[in-house]
């Protein structure tokens, strides 16, 4: 399958990285990798970028990390993925969370497939009008039995 979308993957721990990297790109996607905030910023001047995957265990940082990805790509979607024990609603800059207990092959195969078609859903063309909406999803939690 050759890669149609690029996605930003910032992650805190490099061992748990590289097996989901090779994850993502499984499922089609192009990956760029991301240890800090600092090296995003940098892929940010050089590459094209479709969204933007934060992982990390302290959410609070996630978020943070997050809402700076958010301004360095604005209209692409910021999702944040956590295996923290904490679970709190996305800042209004990230658009969404998932809490995890573990990045696993199979966490991770879900999160690739979510994420491209988050990515892959058709753009609307400005001149359509939409409803405005006021809800904001909470977050998911994703668990192995």
């Amino acid at each position: 399958m050759s890669a149609r979308f690029t996605l930003l993957f910032v992650c805190d721990s490099p061992a748990t990285c590289s097996a989901s990297s090779d994850y993502l790109r499984d499922t089609g996607l192009r990956v760029l990798a991301a240890h800090n905030a600092g090296s995003a910023v940098m892929w940010s001047h050089i590459e094209a970028v479709d969204g933007v995957l934060i992982y990390q265990d302290d959410v609070r940082l996630g978020s943070i990390i997050g809402c700076d990805m958010k301004r360095l790509f604005p209209d692409r979607p910021v999702v944040l993925i956590s295996t923290g024990f904490e679970t709190m609603a996305p800042s209004l800059d990230v658009d969404a969370i998932c809490y995890s207990n573990s990045l696993d092959e199979e966490t991770s195969q879900v999160i690739a497939m979510l994420f491209r078609d988050l990515v892959s859903k058709p753009q609307h063309p400005p001149n359509d009008r939409l409803e405005p909406v006021y809800e904001r999803p909470g977050p998911f939690l994703v668990r192995r039995p």
